[in-house]
């Protein structure tokens, strides 16, 4: 009888043991800008989310000079030549910076390619938050007028079908309220394929649905981008915050954290119920793990 409660005890220990390892083995590299304000307030938002979670998280900055290919490459490999990271996500774009309003990326050409090629080597995900539509993503900008009215304009949000959480996303009211967005089409290369994620709902300005995240296929290399700023104040924010990384780790969200049982679903659906003008409350979209479960689990297993 004891030994039978020790190995049903031993079970549920070794299996919170395996999450934890696995949690551990889920890090994510953010990677910004040195100095830009607007993209600060979208990398809080970013933590609070990863904090809620229990990610292991490392920031680094590049500065408008850009960065050396050695430093890049201990930013990514261990001193073995192993990836660090699952994960790696740009905040704001590809990481640029506006030199007399022409803007241009701090990673060079080939660094870029080194990215690409390290999600290739060891399956590891990009996610580019606030991306203009552009041939690295195969898109392009849905209209190329002057009208600032599209950047700017209230759109609803909705999941393209097959997305994860998408009942949830298309009944949370998600929108660009206070986001600057970029509404784009799919335009595929040769090499480069690309799968809406989510969609900007056509409005007055408008007249039909445009892409507003894909998820992309670069030779081998697999990344997200989504067309839109990210930043605490918008519930949207949060809610996508959520979509993404549960995308970039390939995990639910219930395996993100040894503290938290929370499935992407579950999560969605939170920020769904929790929708309020109080930011506060915008912020509060954990669901506690409630430790009672384990408990039940444990007595029914004897």
């Amino acid at each position: 009888m004891y030994f039978k409660l020790f190995s049903k005890l031993s079970l549920i220990l070794f299996g919170s043991a395996s999450v934890i390892c696995q949690q551990l083995n889920k890090n994510i590299l953010i990677v910004t800008t040195d100095d830009n304000e607007s993209e600060d307030l979208a990398t809080n938002s970013i933590l609070e989310t990863m904090e809620k979670y229990s990610i292991n998280r490392h920031r680094i900055k590049i500065k408008k000079s850009g960065i050396l290919d050695e430093d890049l490459h201990n930013a990514l490999y261990d001193d073995n030549g192993n990836a660090k990271y699952k994960a790696i996500v740009f905040p704001n774009g590809r990481i640029s910076y506006n030199d007399d309003d022409i803007w241009t990326s701090a990673i060079k050409p080939l660094q870029w390619e080194e990215i690409y090629q390290y999600s290739r080597s060891f399956g590891s995900r990009l996610v580019f938050l606030n991306e203009y539509p552009s041939n690295y993503t195969a898109t392009m900008l849905y209209s190329d007028n002057d009208n600032n009215n599209i950047f700017t304009s209230l759109q609803k949000i909705s999941a393209a079908p097959g997305t994860t959480g998408a009942e949830a996303i298309n009944s949370a009211n998600l929108d660009t309220n206070n986001i600057y967005h970029f509404p784009a089409k799919l335009q595929n290369t040769e090499t480069v394929f690309a799968e809406p994620l989510l969609y900007f709902n056509e409005n007055d300005v408008l007249p039909e649905k445009t892409i507003a995240a894909v998820s992309v296929n670069n030779a081998g290399a697999k990344y997200a981008a989504y067309f839109m700023a990210f930043g605490g104040w918008s519930k949207t924010s949060h809610a996508l915050n959520i979509l993404w990384l549960s995308w970039a780790t390939e995990m639910d969200l219930k395996d993100l954290s040894s503290t938290q049982d929370v499935t992407t679903e579950q999560a969605l659906l939170n920020v769904k119920n929790n929708i309020s003008s109080d930011a506060e409350r915008n912020r509060k979209l954990g669901i506690l793990f409630i430790t009672l479960s384990s408990l039940l689990t444990f007595f029914y297993l004897l």
